[in-house]
């Protein structure tokens, strides 16, 4: 996760495994879901500073699903 997160937000590679854990996903905000359960969009919190170093890495890994990432003062 460090890999592709610092890859496109330098400021993350120092940090180590609990801080991921504990800060970078632990970043509030929700989840929007289809009837059936699919992931259709995920809203991350736009006062969090690491929602806002993290936004483009993660959609990045959820274009494929076609999941849209999105800021909001949630």
């Amino acid at each position: 996760m460090r890999g592709w997160l610092s890859q496109v937000s330098p400021k993350l590679t120092g940090f180590g495994l609990l801080r991921l854990v504990r800060d970078v996903l632990g970043v509030s905000g929700f989840v929007e879901l289809t009837m059936p359960g699919a992931i259709i969009r995920i809203v991350l919190n736009e006062n969090s500073g690491l929602a806002r170093l993290c936004l483009t890495a993660f959609r990045n890994l959820l274009r494929p699903q076609r999941v849209s990432m999105r800021l909001d003062g949630t």
